[in-house]
């Protein structure tokens, strides 16, 4: 599910707009928001719905132990901190860069590698160094630990940005969690920010993407390119990835917007 699809347009997010505004404490608006963020990670897959779960659980263990450390201790903390940190990198590294070791390998050394293929899980990049930037906040003192593990699943899978970031930081978004509000106004500027990167993606992004892609074919062949093709190919498919980045930061700001 993207924020572009007619799903989440037409379905989802009215849906979690009128159940959220129909729930009048903070605290219950935060379940609300938890239960669409799980919904919409699920979309993408089961399993790694299971890894953010687990991620997050280790992050959420980690903190605790951390803060639980005696500060004169500085050892031990330390240990904890960079324990957590390699972890988490590790478990990174696995998913995003095994199939590129695994194809240069083949090309040095030709020889058949059984090796499992990974699928790239949703977010995995940005949650990961949500964890270690929180794990690290709550290692110098800047945050404490969260003792609700909920409240931590929330900011790491919250549908506004678990696709595609930002990176934010958790003392930010624990005083959002506590007091917040949305007027009418804000509301409206949000919607309206929505449609903007809703139009932008839908009608600038992909129309560039499908120009690029036929001045620049994935298959490599372009000895019936033109220079000026290939040049105008490269500038469309830059104006692609900078309107689908540009697109989806609009969405993602509206969204927050508007809760």
């Amino acid at each position: 599910m993207t924020f572009s699809s007619l799903f989440f347009v037409l379905f989802f997010l009215p849906l979690f707009l009128l159940v959220y505004y129909k729930v009048p404490a903070i605290e219950r608006k935060n379940k609300v928001l938890l239960i669409f963020s799980l919904i919409f990670y699920v979309w993408s897959g089961i399993r790694y719905f299971l890894l953010l779960l687990a991620m997050t659980a280790i992050g959420w263990y980690f903190a605790l132990q951390i803060q639980r450390q005696d500060k004169k201790d500085a050892r031990r903390r330390k240990c904890w901190l960079i324990f957590a940190i390699l972890l988490f990198l590790t478990v990174l590294g696995i998913f995003k860069y095994t199939g590129f070791f695994m194809d240069t390998l083949d090309i040095v050394f030709p020889i058949s590698w059984n090796f499992p293929t990974f699928v790239l899980p949703l977010g995995i990049s940005f949650y990961t160094f949500k964890l270690i930037s929180y794990i690290a906040d709550t290692y110098k003192g800047i945050v404490e630990a969260e003792s609700s593990y909920l409240a931590l699943l929330l900011y790491t899978s919250l549908f506004h940005h678990c696709t595609a970031g930002p990176i934010v930081r958790y003392a930010p978004f624990r005083k959002e969690l506590a007091d917040r509000s949305a007027t009418v106004s804000s509301i409206a500027d949000g919607l309206c920010r929505f449609c903007v990167g809703l139009a932008k993606k839908s009608i600038l992004a992909d129309h560039c993407g499908v120009l690029a892609n036929s001045l620049l074919p994935l298959s490599g062949h372009l000895s019936g390119t033109p220079a000026s093709g290939i040049w105008l190919g490269s500038l469309l498919y830059m104006l692609q990835i900078y309107l689908d980045f540009s697109a989806y930061s609009d969405m993602a700001i509206g969204l927050g917007w508007m809760v």
